[in-house]
């Protein structure tokens, strides 16, 4: 069996692993790097000929890690994509968006994502499936709503993570520790060397800050990922009962009609049901222009403040001393969100700063350093060989001497470096 890294090697973006074994070709995810702000093209992993893969399965619908798929779609759909109905679902949303923003800097269009969406095969947790001599199925990866770990056993087993959290969220248990024995563990490393704060502990201090903004007459605003982020945030004041108006725009409307129709994939569909009635959904830049004058909470993505309404409300909302901004997704370097965070800086180009109260609450889906701990020397079975992936480099490899001091067996490969087993 070869395990090749074709991307998200000492690096957070473009997840891409290779795998040939008994004369077949799979891919673990094909994303996409995209924009940071400054670099407009998004990046690509490794190139592999399409007809040369007769699998791809992917984890879950964030770009970095399904954004890429489409390229098997641009010769004929002769390679067979995989993943749980929410990931294709929600993949096809983002992809879509990513079509619509990076145009020409792409080579697929539209045509080809709904091609991708019209046959990719629906996968779900624990449903065995065969490619050729290879057997593979899905587990709960409890990272968004259809994420998955996948697990491919032929002449060796495999244990690929995707992105994983151990944590129980507004939307999710956390991942099921219930898992095969493994021969490789392929695993995520993104916080390798942070762990993230008390959840509720974090989710209360959010909504404390919202209120203090909103009773003081301000305008809040809070930058989400569309998938998942969006719903955690709205679920966190509903729990809280916060007794203001809330308003979301973009995308995440759309992602919310897609998370209630796979109620099966949610911790508590009720519960998100009702966080979300108690939202009111913005259609029409007359409603923006006015709320942002109104004292209220405005979830939008984009998270990182790239594109998306949320650029519109920042910029209307930064200004005013009264008004927030709440921080609760990852911010990318040299990202807007990052700059705003770092350095206050409202707008790049004029290098307007920011007058309104910016905090920064994690509100993570990942993993924390104990949790990754706590996966590999509890939860994974056997005495696999460890490979890390989708992490920064410097973290990646201090976590790898660490593993390794506690007697595992641990890589960090280089991109394209290839591991045989």
């Amino acid at each position: 069996m070869r395990i090749t890294v074709l991307g998200s090697a000492r690096e957070i973006g473009r997840s891409a692993i290779l795998v040939e074994d008994r004369g077949a070709h799979i891919l673990l995810d094909y994303g996409v790097l995209v924009s940071n702000g400054r670099k407009k093209d998004p990046e690509f992993p490794l190139h592999v000929r399409p007809r040369d893969v007769d699998a791809v399965i992917v984890t879950h619908a964030h770009l970095d890690h399904s954004g890429a798929t489409p390229l098997f779609e641009v010769a004929g759909p002769e390679t067979s994509i995989y993943a749980t109905r929410p990931t294709i679902q929600l993949s096809e949303l983002l992809l879509h968006d990513l079509v619509k923003i990076s145009g020409e800097r792409l080579p697929f269009t539209d045509y080809e994502v709904d091609m991708f969406a019209r046959n990719a095969v629906e996968v779900g947790y624990r449903d065995p499936k065969r490619i050729d001599d290879l057997t593979f199925s899905l587990v709960d990866a409890g990272h968004i709503p259809g994420s998955a770990m996948i697990y491919l056993d032929g002449s060796r087993s495999i244990l690929y993570t995707g992105d994983m959290n151990r944590r129980e969220t507004g939307l999710l248990k956390g991942y099921d520790t219930d898992l095969p024995e493994t021969d490789v563990v392929i695993m995520e490393s993104t916080y390798s060397q942070t762990d993230h704060p008390a959840r509720e502990a974090e989710e209360r201090a959010f909504v404390e800050f919202v209120e203090e903004v909103v009773e003081r007459e301000g305008t809040l605003l809070v930058p989400a990922f569309a998938v998942g982020r969006a719903q955690e945030a709205a679920l966190a004041l509903w729990r809280h009962r916060f007794p203001y108006p809330i308003y979301m725009d973009g995308m995440a409307l759309t992602a919310n009609s897609i998370l209630l129709s796979n109620p099966e994939y949610l911790k508590d569909h009720q519960g998100l049901e009702k966080a979300l009635d108690s939202v009111e959904y913005v259609r029409s830049w007359r409603v923006r222009k006015r709320i942002v004058n109104e004292p209220c909470v405005i979830i939008s993505p984009a998270g990182m403040l790239v594109g998306g309404a949320s650029v519109f409300y920042s910029k209307a909302v930064g200004g005013d001393e009264n008004n927030g901004i709440a921080i609760v997704a990852y911010q990318a370097p040299e990202t807007p969100g990052r700059k705003l965070l770092d350095e206050g800086v409202l707008d790049e180009r004029s290098k307007r700063r920011a007058r309104a109260e910016v905090r920064r609450f994690d509100l993570s889906s990942h993993s924390g350093r104990t949790e990754l701990l706590d996966f590999v020397t509890e939860d994974v079975k056997g005495d696999p060989l460890v490979v890390l992936v989708h992490g920064e480099e410097e973290p990646m490899l201090k976590f790898a001497d660490e593993l390794g001091e506690k007697g595992l067996s641990v890589v960090a490969p280089s991109l394209g470096e290839t591991i045989e087993v």
